[in-house]
This record gives structure tokens, C-alpha cells and sequence, in this order.
């Protein structure tokens, strides 16, 4: 009797495999994408700072040359990396180590899902636009840190201070005329 329903479990169990759904795989081409493309770009001091950090240099250059395959998203992820171990400690504060930290966890992101076995162009869209978001964070925290010490822009900061206080002196002269009336 034991025989007799082990064989038929695994006659059951056997006929479960050809019963399996199939899940259609979506097929698309990179360029069907609607990518993001880098918006912010270094200026001044940021820019002089980031041409002597040879992991953000890296970086840009693997994402330039970026292809989307598997191995070009596992070079990005490794300059990732190298970006925070070669981070001069002058550059990397706290706003861009977290910065930085968010880029690899994007890019590994994009890393696991093109290892998956389905894909939607969609999701795809969404994991290299967010690496591309990330991308543009650490550049613009680097402009706000390395660019806030600029003379020139101290300048338009006293300057735009100036202009306050005399908006504020003839708003105060106003008000004053207009309670004479």
C-alpha cells in the first residue's frame, strides 16, 4: 500500500511540471527607453576638486561609456566603491559620503534587476533614471560644498544682502509716508 501511493504522488507530482504557466518575457531595446540624461553639471571649485578624485573620474567615464549590459552596470557598481575609498578627505563630508553611499545602492539596484530573468522596459526605465537622480545628487552636494567658499559668490551673497536691506529701508519709508497721508 505504501508503494502504491508513493507512485502515485510522484505521478502527480510529475504531470505538476508540464502544467507549469510560462511567464511571457517583454521584449524592448535599450533605445525604446525614455532615459534621463545628467542635469547638473561641476563648476569652479567643485570642478578643479573632482578632476583630482580618481574614483569620481572613473565613475564618469564607465557612465559615459555605459552600454547596459550586466558587466558595464558591475563596473559602475566597483567605481562606486573606488569613489569612496579614493575620496580626498577635504572633498567627502557627510551630505556627499551619503550622497555617494546612495549612488552604489542604486546602481547595485540596476546591477540585480538586469540579472533578472523577466524584465519590463518600464522597470528598467525607472532603476537607471533613479542611478541617474543619484548621480546628479553627489554632483550638486559637491557645487553646494566645494562652491560655497567661491569669492565670487560671496560676492552675489553680499551683494543680494544689500539689496535686501534697502528693499526692507524704502518698504519702511512707505509705510511711514503713507501714515503722514
Amino acid at each position: 500500500m505504501k508503494y502504491l501511493l508513493i507512485v502515485l504522488i510522484l505521478f502527480v507530482s510529475c504531470g505538476d511540471e508540464q502544467n507549469s504557466v510560462q511567464l511571457p518575457q517583454e521584449t524592448y531595446t535599450v533605445s525604446d527607453l525614455k532615459l534621463k540624461q545628467s542635469q547638473i553639471n561641476l563648476e569652479g571649485q567643485a570642478l578643479k576638486k573632482s578632476l583630482e578624485w580618481n574614483g569620481f573620474q572613473n565613475f564618469k567615464t564607465q557612465l559615459e561609456n555605459y552600454d547596459h549590459s550586466p558587466n558595464s552596470t558591475k563596473q559602475l557598481l566597483e567605481s562606486t566603491a573606488d569613489m569612496l575609498i579614493t575620496a580626498d578627505s577635504s572633498v567627502i563630508d557627510l551630505p556627499i559620503r551619503s550622497r555617494t553611499l546612495i549612488l552604489r545602492t542604486r546602481v547595485g539596484m540596476l546591477n540585480s534587476f538586469l540579472n533578472y530573468t523577466v524584465k519590463t522596459a518600464a522597470d528598467h526605465e525607472k532603476k537607471y533614471n533613479e542611478m541617474i537622480t543619484a548621480w546628479d545628487e553627489v554632483k550638486n552636494q559637491l557645487n553646494i560644498k566645494l562652491n560655497a567658499t567661491d569669492p565670487s559668490r560671496q560676492e552675489l551673497i553680499e551683494m543680494l544682502k544689500g539689496e535686501r536691506r534697502l528693499d526692507a529701508e524704502r518698504e519702511r519709508r512707505d509705510s511711514i509716508a503713507q501714515d503722514s497721508i
